[in-house]
Protein backbone atom coordinates (compact mmCIF):
# COMPACT_ATOMS: atom_id res chain seq x y z
CA UNK A 1 0.00 0.00 0.00
CA UNK A 2 2.80 2.58 1.24
CA UNK A 3 4.99 1.79 -2.25
CA UNK A 4 1.57 2.38 -4.37
CA UNK A 5 1.09 5.60 -2.75
CA UNK A 6 4.93 6.60 -3.54
CA UNK A 7 4.93 8.62 -6.88
CA UNK A 8 8.86 8.76 -8.05
CA UNK A 9 8.71 12.46 -7.62
CA UNK A 10 7.38 12.36 -3.78
CA UNK A 11 10.65 10.22 -3.46
CA UNK A 12 13.23 12.52 -4.45
CA UNK A 13 11.23 15.69 -2.22
CA UNK A 14 11.69 13.51 0.43
CA UNK A 15 15.43 12.34 -0.34
CA UNK A 16 16.33 16.05 -0.78
CA UNK A 17 14.33 17.32 2.22
CA UNK A 18 16.03 14.52 3.82
CA UNK A 19 19.11 16.23 3.34
CA UNK A 20 18.06 19.91 4.17
CA UNK A 21 17.25 18.62 7.13
CA UNK A 22 20.40 17.11 8.33
CA UNK A 23 21.95 20.27 7.20
CA UNK A 24 19.55 22.26 9.35
CA UNK A 25 18.82 19.97 12.28
CA UNK A 26 15.31 20.87 14.46
CA UNK A 27 14.04 22.26 11.26
CA UNK A 28 11.20 19.97 10.47
CA UNK A 29 9.39 19.15 6.88
CA UNK A 30 6.02 18.29 6.12
CA UNK A 31 7.06 15.15 3.72
CA UNK A 32 6.48 12.34 6.54
CA UNK A 33 2.50 14.52 7.25
CA UNK A 34 2.34 14.55 3.03
CA UNK A 35 3.09 11.18 2.83
CA UNK A 36 0.88 9.71 5.07
CA UNK A 37 -1.91 11.48 3.83
CA UNK A 38 -1.27 10.43 0.66
CA UNK A 39 -1.56 6.59 1.85
CA UNK A 40 -4.82 7.27 3.85
CA UNK A 41 -6.40 8.87 0.25
CA UNK A 42 -5.14 6.08 -1.70
CA UNK A 43 -6.64 3.54 0.57
CA UNK A 44 -9.82 5.34 0.82
CA UNK A 45 -10.14 4.88 -3.20
CA UNK A 46 -9.03 1.65 -3.40
CA UNK A 47 -11.77 0.86 -0.85
CA UNK A 48 -14.71 2.78 -2.87
CA UNK A 49 -13.60 0.93 -6.02
CA UNK A 50 -13.50 -1.89 -4.46
CA UNK A 51 -17.31 -1.44 -3.02
CA UNK A 52 -18.66 0.00 -6.16
CA UNK A 53 -17.07 -3.46 -8.01
CA UNK A 54 -19.18 -5.30 -5.57
CA UNK A 55 -22.28 -3.63 -6.06
CA UNK A 56 -21.80 -3.38 -9.76
CA UNK A 57 -21.81 -7.46 -9.25
CA UNK A 58 -24.76 -8.27 -7.33
CA UNK A 59 -26.97 -6.01 -8.78
CA UNK A 60 -30.07 -7.79 -10.11
CA UNK A 61 -29.36 -11.11 -8.56
CA UNK A 62 -31.93 -11.69 -6.24
CA UNK A 63 -29.13 -11.05 -3.18
CA UNK A 64 -26.82 -13.92 -5.02
CA UNK A 65 -28.89 -16.57 -5.53
CA UNK A 66 -29.10 -15.76 -9.29
CA UNK A 67 -25.45 -15.76 -9.52
CA UNK A 68 -22.94 -19.09 -10.53
CA UNK A 69 -20.63 -20.31 -8.46
CA UNK A 70 -17.59 -18.67 -10.07
CA UNK A 71 -19.42 -15.05 -9.51
CA UNK A 72 -19.85 -15.59 -6.38
CA UNK A 73 -16.04 -16.22 -5.69
CA UNK A 74 -15.82 -13.69 -7.43
CA UNK A 75 -17.35 -11.59 -4.93
CA UNK A 76 -16.36 -13.12 -1.86
CA UNK A 77 -12.62 -12.42 -2.70
CA UNK A 78 -13.29 -8.64 -3.18
CA UNK A 79 -15.22 -9.13 0.23
CA UNK A 80 -11.93 -10.05 1.82
CA UNK A 81 -10.12 -7.64 0.62
CA UNK A 82 -12.82 -4.85 2.17
CA UNK A 83 -12.33 -6.62 5.10
CA UNK A 84 -8.78 -6.39 5.62
CA UNK A 85 -9.57 -2.37 4.81
CA UNK A 86 -11.94 -2.78 7.49
CA UNK A 87 -10.07 -4.51 10.19
CA UNK A 88 -7.57 -0.69 10.17
CA UNK A 89 -10.72 1.12 10.30
CA UNK A 90 -11.20 3.76 13.24
CA UNK A 91 -13.60 4.25 15.25
CA UNK A 92 -14.21 0.76 15.45
CA UNK A 93 -17.77 -0.66 13.72
CA UNK A 94 -19.53 -1.23 16.64
CA UNK A 95 -18.62 2.47 18.21
CA UNK A 96 -19.44 4.01 14.68
CA UNK A 97 -22.25 6.24 14.65
CA UNK A 98 -22.44 5.31 10.63
CA UNK A 99 -23.45 1.71 12.32
CA UNK A 100 -27.06 2.84 12.61
CA UNK A 101 -29.65 2.87 10.19
CA UNK A 102 -31.73 0.72 7.94
CA UNK A 103 -30.17 -1.90 5.06
CA UNK A 104 -31.48 -3.78 2.69
CA UNK A 105 -29.78 -7.42 2.01
CA UNK A 106 -28.38 -6.73 -1.07
CA UNK A 107 -25.74 -10.24 -0.86
CA UNK A 108 -25.10 -13.48 0.94
CA UNK A 109 -23.01 -16.46 0.25
CA UNK A 110 -22.49 -19.31 1.94
CA UNK A 111 -19.47 -20.81 -0.20
CA UNK A 112 -17.59 -20.76 3.14
CA UNK A 113 -20.51 -21.95 5.24
CA UNK A 114 -20.32 -25.71 5.20
CA UNK A 115 -22.46 -26.21 8.67
CA UNK A 116 -24.97 -23.13 7.13
CA UNK A 117 -28.85 -25.09 7.41
CA UNK A 118 -30.92 -22.98 4.73
CA UNK A 119 -30.66 -19.17 3.24
CA UNK A 120 -28.90 -17.42 6.25
CA UNK A 121 -31.37 -14.39 4.97
CA UNK A 122 -34.25 -15.31 5.07
CA UNK A 123 -34.75 -19.62 6.10
CA UNK A 124 -37.43 -21.47 4.78
CA UNK A 125 -38.78 -18.42 2.89
CA UNK A 126 -35.39 -17.97 0.62
CA UNK A 127 -35.31 -21.38 0.03
CA UNK A 128 -35.87 -23.20 -3.18
CA UNK A 129 -40.01 -23.66 -2.37
CA UNK A 130 -39.92 -20.81 -0.46
CA UNK A 131 -39.02 -18.46 -3.20
CA UNK A 132 -41.89 -19.85 -5.51
CA UNK A 133 -44.56 -19.52 -3.22
CA UNK A 134 -43.68 -16.19 -1.36
CA UNK A 135 -41.90 -14.18 -3.80
CA UNK A 136 -39.52 -11.90 -2.19
CA UNK A 137 -40.09 -8.02 -2.85
CA UNK A 138 -37.56 -6.87 0.21
CA UNK A 139 -35.14 -8.17 2.16
CA UNK A 140 -34.21 -5.54 5.28
CA UNK A 141 -32.26 -5.14 7.91
CA UNK A 142 -32.22 -2.35 10.79
CA UNK A 143 -29.88 -1.32 13.77
CA UNK A 144 -32.02 0.58 16.03
CA UNK A 145 -30.16 2.90 19.10
CA UNK A 146 -29.59 1.65 21.85
CA UNK A 147 -29.67 -2.16 21.14
CA UNK A 148 -32.43 -2.94 18.84
CA UNK A 149 -32.06 -4.86 15.69
CA UNK A 150 -34.92 -5.46 13.15
CA UNK A 151 -35.28 -7.82 10.15
CA UNK A 152 -37.91 -8.20 7.57
CA UNK A 153 -38.72 -10.15 4.64
CA UNK A 154 -41.00 -8.76 2.38
CA UNK A 155 -43.54 -10.81 -0.61
CA UNK A 156 -46.19 -11.68 -2.78
CA UNK A 157 -48.16 -15.14 -2.04
CA UNK A 158 -48.42 -16.72 -5.02
CA UNK A 159 -47.33 -13.71 -7.20
CA UNK A 160 -50.64 -11.09 -5.82
CA UNK A 161 -50.81 -11.62 -2.27
CA UNK A 162 -48.65 -9.01 0.15
CA UNK A 163 -47.45 -10.16 3.32
CA UNK A 164 -44.34 -9.98 5.55
CA UNK A 165 -42.53 -11.67 8.12
CA UNK A 166 -40.24 -9.83 10.64
CA UNK A 167 -38.25 -10.55 13.49
CA UNK A 168 -37.28 -7.91 16.66
CA UNK A 169 -34.41 -8.61 18.49
CA UNK A 170 -32.10 -7.02 21.76
CA UNK A 171 -27.97 -7.03 20.94
CA UNK A 172 -25.65 -7.27 22.88
CA UNK A 173 -21.79 -7.81 22.37
CA UNK A 174 -20.25 -11.29 22.00
CA UNK A 175 -16.78 -11.13 23.94
CA UNK A 176 -14.47 -14.23 25.10
CA UNK A 177 -13.51 -17.23 22.85
CA UNK A 178 -13.32 -17.01 19.59
CA UNK A 179 -15.08 -13.90 19.03
CA UNK A 180 -13.67 -10.61 18.65
CA UNK A 181 -14.33 -7.04 19.46
CA UNK A 182 -16.60 -6.61 16.17
CA UNK A 183 -19.12 -9.21 16.89
CA UNK A 184 -22.33 -9.38 18.82
CA UNK A 185 -25.24 -12.07 19.21
CA UNK A 186 -28.92 -10.75 18.14
CA UNK A 187 -31.61 -12.11 20.77
CA UNK A 188 -34.71 -12.64 18.29
CA UNK A 189 -38.20 -12.48 19.92
CA UNK A 190 -41.05 -15.06 17.90
CA UNK A 191 -41.19 -13.87 14.20
CA UNK A 192 -44.69 -11.83 13.13
CA UNK A 193 -46.51 -13.27 10.23
CA UNK A 194 -48.63 -10.05 8.69
CA UNK A 195 -50.85 -10.16 5.85
CA UNK A 196 -52.35 -6.65 6.00
CA UNK A 197 -53.94 -6.07 9.24
CA UNK A 198 -53.69 -9.38 10.05
CA UNK A 199 -50.89 -10.25 12.35
CA UNK A 200 -49.61 -13.65 14.00
CA UNK A 201 -46.59 -14.59 16.30
CA UNK A 202 -45.47 -17.78 14.69
CA UNK A 203 -42.47 -20.09 15.36
CA UNK A 204 -39.75 -20.02 18.04
CA UNK A 205 -37.70 -17.45 19.47
CA UNK A 206 -34.19 -17.88 17.95
CA UNK A 207 -30.07 -16.21 17.86
CA UNK A 208 -27.78 -15.12 15.17
CA UNK A 209 -24.27 -13.94 15.94
CA UNK A 210 -22.80 -11.74 13.35
CA UNK A 211 -19.16 -9.83 12.77
CA UNK A 212 -19.09 -6.57 11.26
CA UNK A 213 -16.34 -6.77 9.28
CA UNK A 214 -16.09 -3.14 6.83
CA UNK A 215 -18.46 -0.06 7.42
CA UNK A 216 -18.88 3.05 5.49
CA UNK A 217 -21.27 5.52 4.42
CA UNK A 218 -22.84 3.06 1.72
CA UNK A 219 -22.48 -0.34 3.13
CA UNK A 220 -21.78 -2.47 5.86
CA UNK A 221 -20.11 -5.68 5.63
CA UNK A 222 -20.77 -8.95 8.37
CA UNK A 223 -20.09 -12.59 8.71
CA UNK A 224 -22.09 -15.50 10.36
CA UNK A 225 -20.86 -17.40 12.65
CA UNK A 226 -20.88 -20.51 10.82
CA UNK A 227 -19.03 -18.16 7.45
CA UNK A 228 -22.05 -16.53 5.54
CA UNK A 229 -21.01 -13.39 4.18
CA UNK A 230 -23.53 -10.59 4.24
CA UNK A 231 -23.33 -7.41 1.98
CA UNK A 232 -26.06 -4.73 3.44
CA UNK A 233 -26.61 -1.41 1.93
CA UNK A 234 -27.57 1.49 3.61
CA UNK A 235 -31.09 3.39 2.67
CA UNK A 236 -33.35 3.41 -0.27
CA UNK A 237 -36.15 1.01 0.09
CA UNK A 238 -35.14 0.17 3.98
CA UNK A 239 -35.89 3.39 4.75
CA UNK A 240 -39.57 3.04 4.02
CA UNK A 241 -40.37 -0.21 5.08
CA UNK A 242 -41.59 0.50 8.58
CA UNK A 243 -38.37 -1.50 10.60
CA UNK A 244 -39.00 0.45 13.19
CA UNK A 245 -42.57 -1.12 14.25
CA UNK A 246 -41.40 -4.44 13.12
CA UNK A 247 -41.90 -7.43 15.88
CA UNK A 248 -44.30 -4.81 17.50
CA UNK A 249 -47.80 -5.97 16.20
CA UNK A 250 -49.40 -8.11 18.39
CA UNK A 251 -51.21 -11.50 17.47
CA UNK A 252 -54.57 -11.84 17.19
CA UNK A 253 -57.96 -14.03 17.14
CA UNK A 254 -59.19 -12.64 14.04
CA UNK A 255 -55.59 -13.41 12.46
CA UNK A 256 -55.63 -17.15 13.84
CA UNK A 257 -58.90 -17.39 12.42
CA UNK A 258 -58.68 -15.60 9.08
CA UNK A 259 -55.29 -17.92 8.62
CA UNK A 260 -57.19 -21.46 10.06
CA UNK A 261 -60.05 -20.67 7.69
CA UNK A 262 -57.76 -19.97 4.36
CA UNK A 263 -55.95 -23.14 5.02
CA UNK A 264 -59.33 -25.01 6.30
CA UNK A 265 -60.38 -23.91 2.82
CA UNK A 266 -57.67 -24.79 0.94
CA UNK A 267 -58.12 -28.55 2.00
CA UNK A 268 -61.72 -29.18 1.87
CA UNK A 269 -61.88 -27.69 -1.71
CA UNK A 270 -59.24 -30.24 -2.60
CA UNK A 271 -61.73 -33.08 -1.13
CA UNK A 272 -64.57 -31.49 -2.12
CA UNK A 273 -63.04 -31.66 -6.09
CA UNK A 274 -61.32 -35.43 -5.47
CA UNK A 275 -64.70 -36.57 -4.48
CA UNK A 276 -66.04 -35.14 -7.33
CA UNK A 277 -65.18 -38.47 -9.82
CA UNK A 278 -63.86 -37.15 -12.83
CA UNK A 279 -59.87 -37.55 -13.48
CA UNK A 280 -59.59 -33.32 -13.87
CA UNK A 281 -61.18 -33.06 -10.59
CA UNK A 282 -58.86 -35.53 -8.43
CA UNK A 283 -56.08 -33.82 -10.38
CA UNK A 284 -57.05 -30.72 -9.16
CA UNK A 285 -57.42 -32.15 -5.61
CA UNK A 286 -54.61 -33.71 -5.50
CA UNK A 287 -53.32 -30.08 -6.37
CA UNK A 288 -55.08 -28.34 -3.55
CA UNK A 289 -53.63 -30.34 -0.86
CA UNK A 290 -49.97 -30.19 -2.22
CA UNK A 291 -50.30 -25.86 -2.17
CA UNK A 292 -51.96 -25.63 1.52
CA UNK A 293 -49.12 -28.31 2.71
CA UNK A 294 -46.18 -26.47 1.22
CA UNK A 295 -47.58 -23.10 2.32
CA UNK A 296 -47.68 -24.73 5.97
CA UNK A 297 -44.16 -25.94 5.26
CA UNK A 298 -42.92 -23.06 4.28
CA UNK A 299 -44.30 -20.77 7.19
CA UNK A 300 -44.13 -23.34 9.70
CA UNK A 301 -42.00 -21.95 12.84
CA UNK A 302 -42.15 -18.55 10.89
CA UNK A 303 -39.37 -19.98 8.52
CA UNK A 304 -36.55 -20.44 11.28
CA UNK A 305 -34.59 -23.50 10.01
CA UNK A 306 -33.80 -25.33 13.29
CA UNK A 307 -30.02 -26.93 13.78
CA UNK A 308 -27.93 -28.44 16.21
CA UNK A 309 -26.58 -25.32 17.49
CA UNK A 310 -29.20 -22.45 16.98
CA UNK A 311 -32.19 -21.39 14.81
CA UNK A 312 -31.32 -19.90 11.63
CA UNK A 313 -33.63 -16.91 11.07
CA UNK A 314 -35.84 -15.55 8.68
CA UNK A 315 -33.53 -12.57 7.99
CA UNK A 316 -29.82 -11.86 8.43
CA UNK A 317 -28.56 -11.20 12.13
CA UNK A 318 -27.60 -7.80 12.72
CA UNK A 319 -24.85 -5.75 15.01
CA UNK A 320 -25.16 -2.95 16.88
CA UNK A 321 -22.40 -0.37 18.92
CA UNK A 322 -21.67 -1.89 22.02
CA UNK A 323 -22.12 -0.98 24.85
CA UNK A 324 -25.16 -0.12 23.75
CA UNK A 325 -25.43 -3.50 22.41
CA UNK A 326 -24.97 -5.31 18.49
CA UNK A 327 -26.18 -9.38 12.29
CA UNK A 328 -29.47 -11.97 9.15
Amino acid sequence: MLQSAIIPGQTRLCQQSQISRSRYSGRPHACGKALALRVVSTSSHRESVLVDSVLKAVENTDGGLLMNKAEMESVDLMLDALEQQGAQQEPRPLGNELLWGNYNVAYTSTSRAMTQSGNPAGGRFRGGLGRMLFRSTGIFQSVLAPDIATNKIEFKLLGCISGAVGLRGKVVPVTGGNSNADTVKVLFEKPVLSFGDLHLKIGPPSSVELQTQYLDERVRLGKGSRGSLFVFTRGGAADTAGMDLVGLQKSSQKALLAFSVVFCSIFITGALAWLSGPLPGKVLGVGLWLLGAAIGGVVRSGGIISDNKQPTAPSTSTPTPAPAANSP
